[in-house]
């Protein structure tokens, strides 16, 4: 029943099945004991009996096998019981043994049992043994059993067990091996054991047994089909 509240523009989250709310153009989440929260240069974590400090314009969250998100130019991950240091603009969090690196200005990162590296303006999370990659400037993740919300132009999604990933201004959704929306130009996402990959307005959903195309357009409308 902890509060840690960050200064300006950062962040206000309770632990252990609580609520976050974030201040100043930020986000409020909810979730099963975990939120994964996205917004505009502010992040929120929220952990189960962890801290959260922050520090300059960089937020470091320590959680329980989870990995929050990218604030600004600075890439924050966490790591079950490590540490995370931030050098300038850029934040490196070690996890079990496994390390991720980042290319450039994209970043792949992935949650349990790995390590990841931020640096650049790009980030991307991903939970549970799923990849996501993600190559703009704004990312959106949702893990196991959480509700990630951003009011902005970002994302909006709730997910079982899957990974969304954001790309500029578009929006993919996925739940329990079903592929919700794909709203803009382009995303990719990994879920329940299921590839998704979009270009353009084309999305092709590749599932366990079978492939399936959903074609999206802002003209015809939307299309969704199931795995």
């Amino acid at each position: 029943n902890t509060v840690v509240a960050a200064m300006v523009k950062v962040a206000v989250g309770t632990y252990s099945s609580k609520v976050v709310v974030e201040t100043v153009k930020v986000v409020a989440e909810t979730c099963n004991s975990k939120v994964a929260a996205v917004k505009v240069k502010a992040v929120v974590g929220i952990c189960s009996s962890r801290v959260e400090e922050e520090m300059g314009k960089v937020v470091v969250v320590i959680c329980s096998s989870r990995e929050e998100e990218e604030m600004g130019k600075v890439v924050v991950v966490i790591c079950s019981s490590r540490e995370e240091e931030e050098m300038g603009k850029e934040v490196v969090g070690i996890c079990n043994n496994m390390v991720e690196e980042e290319m450039g200005k994209v970043a792949a990162e992935i949650c349990s049992s790995r390590a990841e590296e931020g640096r650049g303006t790009v980030v991307v999370v991903t939970c549970s043994s799923k990849v996501v990659e993600e190559m703009e400037k704004v990312v959106v993740v949702i893990c196991s059993s959480k509700v990630a919300e951003e009011m902005g132009n970002v994302v909006e999604g709730t997910c079982n067990s899957t990974v969304a990933a954001v790309k500029e201004k578009v929006v993919v959704e996925t739940c329990s091996s079903t592929v919700v929306e794909e709203r803009g130009t382009e995303a990719a996402v990994i879920c329940n054991s299921k590839e998704v990959a979009a270009t353009a307005k084309e999305v092709v959903v590749i599932c366990t047994y079978k492939a399936v195309v959903v074609v999206t357009s802002r003209d015809t409308g939307r299309r969704l089909q199931h795995c």
